[in-house]
């Protein structure tokens, strides 16, 4: 019976060890996602290594030191903590969204449109994803994928003005000029000042009036 006991206790105090390590992990993350907002990226990085040093399960610490690591351009590094994240959880969209920047970056066109898409699979309401991919199928000529892409990302929020200004271009690349140049129009109106310098150049006078 002593024996019994002792065994319990013991294996209760690894179970509350294993709590305590995780809130510990926790409050770095918090601390890393402070410093990422202040634009402490190397602050950040060094809080999120604690957090996977108290829990290496914990995918959004992984995720966390990648997008730090992106923004110090360190793409290599970024690349190794995504893949890592989405190891431990491979149904975190955000961490495929991520991957996929990276990855373009590193001129991984074809591992870019996979990791966008993946996450669109994961969830269908990723605007930014359906715009990333679609500029990726603009780079390589695909208007019509393009479009489809652009018009998603619109349909999910109307007031994305890139995405406007992109499917405006691909239009006008398929001589859509006047579909094209109301896409164009549309991101002038919603405060995307850039895109006069487009108007003007692929706009007939009738075309670039703002509706």
């Amino acid at each position: 019976m002593i024996f019994i006991f002792a065994f319990i206790l013991t294996f209760n105090c690894f179970g509350q060890g294993d709590l305590i390590d995780r809130h510990v992990s926790l409050i770095y993350c918090s601390s890393g996602n402070n410093k990422f907002q202040t634009e402490d990226y190397a602050g950040a990085i060094a809080d999120y290594s604690e957090a996977i040093k108290r829990d290496w399960y914990n995918a959004e610490a992984y995720i966390n030191r990648g997008n730090a690591r992106s923004k110090l351009q360190d793409y290599q590094r970024a690349l190794a903590d995504y893949n890592k994240a989405i190891k431990l959880d491979p149904n975190i969209s955000g961490a495929y969204y991520n991957r996929g920047c990276v990855k373009f970056s590193l001129s991984d066109i074809s591992g870019a449109i996979s990791d966008y898409s993946r996450a669109i699979e994961l969830n269908a309401y990723y605007g930014e994803a359906y715009n990333n991919r679609g500029n990726i199928k603009l780079i390589l000529s695909d208007l019509e994928g393009a479009i489809a892409d652009f018009t998603k990302a619109i349909e999910i929020n109307p007031q994305k003005t890139d995405a406007y200004f992109n499917r405006g271009l691909s239009r006008i690349a398929l001589k859509q000029n006047y579909a094209g140049c109301m896409d164009l129009n549309k991101a002038l109106a919603l405060g995307d000042t850039l895109v006069h310098v487009a108007i003007r150049k692929f706009c007939h006078e009738t075309d670039s009036i703002v509706k």
